[in-house]
């Protein structure tokens, strides 16, 4: 056969003839019509022999990789491959012809294609073996996926976008009211995961909108309105979280239109809005209590709080809702002007005259998180009635101020309705504040534990022409507490006021608590020797003069059974005797210092296994160890430390006992558990158990580590001589 020039079958007659071009036998037995039946195939078709020689392309495949007409046949197949993967391509395809079937090519990889013109493109291959006479070729269909592939990347970059936000995101079908997509902020806000939330409709987590409120939210949104609610948010937990909620239409494109439900926590803004009607609360106390007047006003001069004292000439404050600066205060341009430079982060103040008094203005600007003025607080206050209390202040003052210096107590002056007039340093230094804290503060004081009762008592007293005098107490900031001796007595000439001095007491009291304690360490001491004399002169003695007798007893029997009770009853009572030898060392110990020298130590030890074991070993001390050499206590407490770590790391014991014992010229210390046992390793396991060998052979000890016999667990002895 021959391959005819342009696209399509050999001439008539031509059909037996054979042309020695590989594959161009498939090439001439396609008939006109079957030419143009892969011509109109949208996908690229491409026929190539075993040795991957092409012998067809259909017009979609040429294009695809911008050839000509007829350019493709006798090219091999790798042509079209880009330039690295060509080999592995190649011997790819070589292992196929051991078993082709169909399937699709480079299952789970990304497929990439070279043009002509050396432009790479995403495709997908499918492959399919096909048998003509005695030749196998290998058809493969060929798609361009670039697009469908640029889609899906796109498609991950809104939803990486989407489950990156911290605000709540929830795709819901229109019809269903189903939720199709939660992303991960919706997770992180609701607690529920996003399989879950995916399984419901948004009426599950918003309890207080209904079935009809939701699709009236939901049509809206269909009408290409932003529709916008504030609710709350039914956690996975049964808590609720306030949530500004916006609903907005997405074009389906690919498929039907669908809602996106945009959350966003309220809690935060909640808070401030709370924090800042607090503040505005407590600014009309202010202004009504002190007579001033206060306004709130927005960075664009619009007023939104107004209280206190009238201004003249620019109506009621109440009136003053709503309105500008400029319109409120335009007779006065400094005041605007203050303002403007407020809205600038200066905190200015003026002096205005109204009607000849003079009213002083200050402005603050607050400063919101982005450093932005958010708001600007104006203050006018009546300075006329001030300057003039300002003067007499000033006289008094000075006529004082020689006596408040030659004072050597702590002195106020106070007036009934509780405010401080003045205060020495004296009194300023007894209470840790400074002296524009002390005049700035009214009653209650905050530095003075005294009741409401006692002021009015006090008073009382005053106003009689009386003299007062109690104990109490003033705070200082880190909260300690300073007795103090009060007296007070009325102002001459002011019944109004009163004149407080403060005389500390600490130096007295600390003189008697010392003495308290004294007299209770010699009572108790006096005991402690006395039970001391009592354990020593006639407890023990008379247990071991019992022990004595058994012994005694033992020797003539002839029951062995008895004989062996009667043993272990000695073995007990002298066990006894020396627990109380070491009670009565003990008790002659100091009872305000407790446990001291090894002891102390060994208890301290006790107390961090303690944490490490679950529960508290016990701990026995038999004769005198407080007389340890430094070295030997060392030793000692280092291989109780490293033996109750060991317990701790692989006994898993619920049980342990410490024993110390100093007598015959050593240290004995017998730590003992019940848990699993000695590991097989023996004495060569870990370097602890080799640190306690050294300690032991250095000073001639000894060092044993065995497992307890008949019951669970193991018992470490270490003996060193003293």
């Amino acid at each position: 056969m021959t391959i005819d020039a342009g696209r399509g079958a050999a001439p008539p007659g031509d059909a037996e003839t054979i042309d020695p071009t590989p594959g161009s036998g498939l090439a001439a037995e396609l008939s006109p019509v079957a030419t143009e039946l892969l011509d109109a195939v949208p996908d690229g078709v491409l026929v190539c022999d075993t040795d991957g020689v092409m012998v067809f392309a259909n017009a979609a495949l040429e294009a695809l990789f911008s050839y000509g007409e007829g350019d493709m046949v006798g090219l091999r197949v790798e042509q079209l491959v880009p330039h690295g993967l060509r080999d592995s391509h190649q011997a790819n395809r070589e292992a196929y012809q051991d078993d082709p079937h169909r399937r699709p090519m480079g299952a789970l990889q990304r497929l990439s294609a070279v043009t002509r013109h050396g432009s790479l493109f995403f495709v997908e291959v499918s492959l399919s073996p096909f048998r003509q006479g005695d030749h196998t070729y290998i058809v493969a269909t060929v798609r361009d996926v670039t697009a469908r592939i640029d889609l899906e990347s796109a498609h991950r970059r809104v939803m990486a976008s989407l489950n990156a936000s911290h605000h709540l995101v929830l795709i819901v079908d229109p019809e269903t009211l189903w939720i199709t997509y939660a992303n991960q902020g919706a997770e992180r806000l609701s607690g529920f995961p996003t399989d879950e939330l995916t399984a419901m409709t948004p009426l599950s987590l918003l309890p207080l909108i209904s079935r009809a409120q939701l699709v009236e939210l939901v049509d809206g949104a269909s009408r290409q309105q932003e529709m916008l609610t504030q609710t709350d948010l039914l956690c996975a937990d049964g808590l609720r979280v306030p949530v500004e909620l916006r609903v907005a239409l997405v074009d389906g494109s690919d498929g039907p239109p669908g809602c996106v439900i945009f959350g966003q926590d309220l809690t935060e803004r909640r808070r401030v809005e709370a924090e800042r009607q607090a503040v505005l609360d407590k600014l009309r106390r202010v202004a009504v209590a002190t007579g001033i007047s206060i306004w709130a006003m927005s960075p664009d001069g619009v007023i939104t709080f107004a209280q206190g004292a009238e201004w003249d000439h620019v109506g009621r404050l109440h009136e003053m809702l709503d309105r500008t600066v400029g319109d409120v205060f335009g007779p006065f341009d400094e005041v605007v002007e203050a303002f403007e430079a407020a809205l600038a982060g200066e905190e200015p103040s003026i002096v205005v005259k109204v009607d000849g008094d003079p009213r002083q203005v200050s402005f603050q600007p607050v400063l919101g998180t982005s450093g932005r003025v958010e708001e600007v607080i104006g203050i006018a206050v009546d300075v006329g009635e001030l300057e003039a209390s300002r003067r007499e202040l000033e006289v008094e003052r000075d006529r004082l101020s020689a006596i408040y210096r030659s004072v050597g107590q702590g002195m106020l002056i106070v007036t009934e309705d509780g405010r401080v007039e003045e205060a020495n340093q004296v009194y300023c230094g007894l209470v840790g504040r400074s002296r524009n804290e002390v005049l700035a503060s009214t009653w209650p004081f905050p530095f003075l534990d005294v009741s409401e009762e006692e002021r009015d008592e006090s008073w009382r007293i005053i106003r009689a022409g009386g003299h007062v005098e109690f104990v109490a107490s003033l705070i200082r900031p880190d909260g300690s507490r300073v007795p103090v001796m009060v007296t007070a007595d009325g102002v001459s000439g002011r019944p109004d006021h009163a004149l407080v001095f403060f005389s500390d007491l600490s130096a007295r009291e600390r003189f008697e608590a010392d003495l308290d304690a004294a007299n209770a360490v010699l009572i108790a001491a006096d005991e402690r020797e006395r039970i001391a004399r009592e354990l020593h002169d006639r407890v023990i003695q008379r247990i071991f003069a019992t022990g004595i007798s058994l012994q005694s007893t033992q020797n003539r029997t002839a029951d062995s059974r008895v004989a062996a009770r009667l043993g272990q009853a000695v073995e007990e009572l002298d066990l006894i005797i020396r627990e109380l030898r070491t009670s009565v060392f003990e008790l002659h110990q100091s009872p305000s210092t407790g446990a001291t020298g090894v002891r102390r130590d060994v208890l301290g030890i006790i107390e961090e296994a303690t944490r490490v074991l679950g529960f508290r070993p016990d701990v026995r001390f038999e004769g005198v160890i407080e007389d340890l050499d430094v070295s030997v206590e060392a030793d000692l407490l280092a291989v109780i430390r490293e033996s109750l770590t060991n317990v701790a790391r692989h006994a898993h014991a619920t049980m342990a006992s410490v024993t110390v014992t100093v007598e015959s010229g050593a240290v004995d210390l017998v730590v003992d558990d019940n848990g699993v046992g000695m590991s097989s390793g023996g004495l060569n396991a870990g370097h602890g158990i080799g640190n306690m060998v050294s300690r032991a052979e250095a000073r001639g000890g000894t060092f044993e580590l065995a497992a307890n016999e008949g019951r669970s667990g193991s018992t470490l002895h270490w003996r060193v001589p003293l």
